[in-house]
Order: C-alpha cells, then sequence, then structure tokens
C-alpha cells in the first residue's frame, strides 16, 4: 500500500464524522464555555448513516475525551480520542482508539503535540505507527501569521524505507474576522518540486454563536468549521480536475435561547440532507 492511501485510511477513520473539542485559553481559543453553553452531545444523521458524539470534561471545563460511534454504509464503528493536556492546558498528546484499527494489527494511535512556550503557539504534531516490517511517521506542521492565525499547514510522511520525510501536501486558510473564510488543499509531488490545488472550500456564515469555539486548537483535529465564532451557513467546494465533483451545502438551524445551534440541517446539492442535534449543559 502506498504510504499516502495508507494515511488517508488511518485518517479517514480518525476523523469519522467530526473531530470536536472544546477549546482553551491557550492557542487563540477563548476561555472555557461557560455553564450552559458546554456542548455534551451531538446526534449525527444522513439517510441510514448516524453517528452519537460525547464529550467529558475536567474540573477547568476542558475537553479530556471525545467518544464518537454510529453505523457508516451499515457498518459500525467506535472511535475514542483523549486529549492529555498540562496544568496550562496546553494539548501534549492525542490518544486516539478505534475498533477499525484491529484489521491494521493497531491498538491506537498518539499524536505528540509540540508546543512553542515563547510564541504561545502550536508548532506540529507528529505520530508513528510500527508495523514490524516498516516504521511509517507522520508529522504536520503550522505556519502563523503575525495576528498568531493559523495560514497554512503542511504534511510529511516517512514509510521508513528511505530518505526520511518526503512532504505530502499543504493546506492554506485565509479567514473573514474571527471565522475561515477558504481552505485550498493542495498535493505535493516530489520529483518536480510543485504542489497541484485539489480543492477550494469557502465558507459563509450565521450571525449566532458557533456550538463550539476551538481557536488554533481546530486544526490539531481537523474540523475547521468549528474555528471561529460563528456557525457555517454555506459551504462551497470547487475541485479543479473534476467538476463534477463540485458541490454546495447551505445550513440552517435552530438555536436555543443562548444563541446556539439546537439543531443543523444541511442540504447538500448535489446530494441529500444531513441534521445534526447539539445538547449543552
Amino acid at each position: 500500500m502506498k504510504k499516502d492511501t495508507l494515511l488517508l485510511f488511518l485518517f479517514a477513520l480518525i476523523i469519522l464524522q467530526s473531530c470536536q473539542k472544546e477549546v482553551s485559553k491557550e492557542n487563540g481559543g477563548a476561555s472555557a464555555a461557560p455553564s450552559g453553553t458546554l456542548l455534551v452531545r451531538s446526534v449525527y444523521k444522513s439517510g441510514t448513516d448516524s453517528s452519537l458524539t460525547t464529550y467529558a470534561y475536567d474540573g477547568a471545563r476542558r475537553l479530556t475525551t471525545l467518544n464518537n460511534s454510529g453505523t457508516t454504509s451499515g457498518a459500525p464503528y467506535n472511535t475514542q480520542i483523549k486529549i492529555v493536556r498540562n496544568t496550562s492546558g496546553i494539548i501534549q498528546k492525542m490518544n486516539i482508539k478505534s475498533d477499525q484499527f484491529a484489521q491494521l494489527g493497531i491498538d491506537s494511535l498518539v499524536y505528540v503535540v509540540n508546543y512553542d512556550l515563547t510564541t504561545g503557539r502550536y508548532k506540529s504534531k507528529v505520530f508513528t505507527v510500527d508495523f514490524l516490517v516498516v516504521v511509517l511517521k507522520d508529522s504536520t506542521s503550522y505556519d502563523y501569521d503575525a495576528s498568531g492565525k493559523v495560514i497554512r499547514d503542511r504534511e510529511f510522511t516517512d514509510d521508513g524505507t528511505a530518505g526520511g520525510y518526503e512532504e505530502v501536501g499543504k493546506t492554506e486558510y485565509t479567514y473573514a474576522g474571527n471565522n475561515i473564510a477558504t481552505v485550498k488543499i493542495f498535493s505535493y509531488d516530489v520529483p518536480s518540486n510543485t504542489y497541484t490545488l485539489n480543492e477550494t472550500d469557502t465558507y459563509e456564515y450565521d450571525a449566532k454563536t458557533n456550538a463550539l469555539q476551538l481557536g488554533n486548537e481546530a486544526f490539531l483535529l481537523g474540523d475547521v468549521s468549528f474555528y471561529g465564532a460563528n456557525n457555517v451557513s454555506k459551504l462551497t467546494i470547487n475541485v479543479p480536475a473534476d467538476p463534477a465533483s463540485n458541490q454546495v451545502h447551505t445550513t440552517t438551524y435552530t438555536y436555543n435561547s443562548n444563541n446556539r445551534p439546537l439543531i443543523a440541517t444541511v442540504l447538500m446539492q448535489p446530494g441529500g440532507t444531513t441534521t445534526t442535534s447539539f445538547t449543552y449543559q
């Protein structure tokens, strides 16, 4: 199996619907959520597929565990993400378990997160998987603008055969106020030293409070829709090499008295409809 194919498979297992977390005071986030605004449960439905995500927190109301279970294409799955923070709330590790890992001979994945105390920013996350015959390594690094916003992440892999780390691709981000405006995803070709734009995602937002406001920690867990202040109301996906894959996702919400979403209904064109319901405490 090619190393990029294996990584995509692993990431698909890791992310599985919504890798979401509550934000700490560090790295561009907001303070822990006040009473009545802390997300504890979300339920996702799309046709016959469904998932339940629950969230556990420490005494400082910081996320410690995310459990996601459900069915996709008729197959059940279970995934757990444990977030290890230091006493200042900075993420040190992310431990990920999934019943789907067994087919790869893996019990769990551990991301080691590197944080720069001088700049107050996350520098990278790294995991290593030992398959006995080969050791696979993956590293994602983060670049920031002068205001401390992530403007780029770059992914590198080492398949253990020779040559060390090689770049796989990069993702670039632009912003509109306190929300992400565009995400551009590139693949990288080592021999020609060139990038190819694979996809551009353009976001629009409502004026209400986001269900989760992750700050820069959103990039560690790979869900930028929960980076900012507001909820995504429209997502336009453009795939230059395959226009037939272009999509527009339009989301409508009902809200609670704290102006946070209770139900999000997404109309995908082309495609169907999904719903996600949210519970807070």
